[in-house]
């Protein structure tokens, strides 16, 4: 899968009037290693099980993500005078194969084309919509 396929073409509006050095944040997934043991399901005392193959998959994630974050600021390079630091930090503590990253319009690019990079996404805000109170519709309020 080529780099530019991995990229979300919602970025053509998430960058639309940025500067060369003005940086966003992207969300990162990433390839993992499929856990070894099996997931088990049911009864109560397998739970602790379940919890425990959760923490073996990101123990195994750290490496991957590790690596995808060295390998991303190799290619980047060294800040330039007036360049943004671009940061990289993991979400949610590792148990899922996503990632928060800085890109640039420069960037962004180099960041798909890492080899464990599935897919590279803007970190949109979103804004919630408010709850509406159900109230008791009538009959008669539906006909004048």
């Amino acid at each position: 899968m080529s780099g530019e396929s991995k990229i979300s073409t919602s970025f053509q509006s998430f960058f639309g009037e940025a500067g060369p050095n003005e940086t966003r944040e992207a969300i990162v997934i990433y390839r993992a290693p499929i856990p070894t043991t099996p997931r088990v399901r049911g009864r109560l005392r397998e739970l602790k099980s379940r919890l425990d193959l959760i923490k073996a998959s990101a123990a195994a994630q750290r490496p991957i993500q590790r690596g995808l974050f060295e390998s991303y600021q190799r290619a980047v390079g060294k800040p330039r005078f007036g360049a943004p630091e671009l940061n990289a930090s993991p979400i949610g503590k590792n148990t899922l194969p996503v990632s928060k990253v800085d890109v640039t319009l420069r960037t962004l690019p180099l960041l798909a084309e890492q080899p464990n990079v599935v897919a590279v996404l803007p970190n949109l805000r979103i804004k919630l919509i408010p709850l509406v109170s159900k109230t008791a519709v009538t009959l008669s309020d539906c006909t004048s």
